[in-house]
């Protein structure tokens, strides 16, 4: 939970989903970008490489079920906030490589809202 709860302030998103045991020590975390989380054993590179944890920006229920199946906890964050620290860094590497040539980034944030349980 408390690895969950840090991802979260980190990528300053609102919401994560976490599949697995809240209460379960961890100390070798592996991550997923994007939405490779979508595939139902995107788990098993993290597992074969010793993850104790997934951190991913998008799954789907069978991912949630092959983790559950696998015995890894996983913390689902949300696609774009996985990529975005990536593509900021990709948009540096081409200021620097090109000074003279205008790059942005265009935020397009996210799209829907939540609602949290009453």
């Amino acid at each position: 939970e408390n690895l969950a709860r840090h991802v979260k302030r980190r990528l300053g998103i609102e919401s994560v989903r976490v599949v697995g045991d809240f209460d379960r020590m961890v100390t070798k975390v592996g991550t997923i970008i994007g939405g490779i989380g979508q595939k139902y054993n995107a788990t098993e590179g993290i597992i074969d490489l010793g993850g104790e944890v997934a951190i991913l920006g998008e799954m789907i229920d069978y991912t949630a079920r092959y983790a559950v199946e696998a015995g890894i906890p996983l913390i689902e964050t949300d696609h774009m906030a996985t990529e975005i620290p990536g593509v900021l860094g990709v948009v540096e590497v081409l200021r620097q490589a090109f000074p003279g040539l205008p790059v942005e980034y265009l935020d397009t944030g996210i799209p829907w809202q939540f609602i949290n349980r009453d």
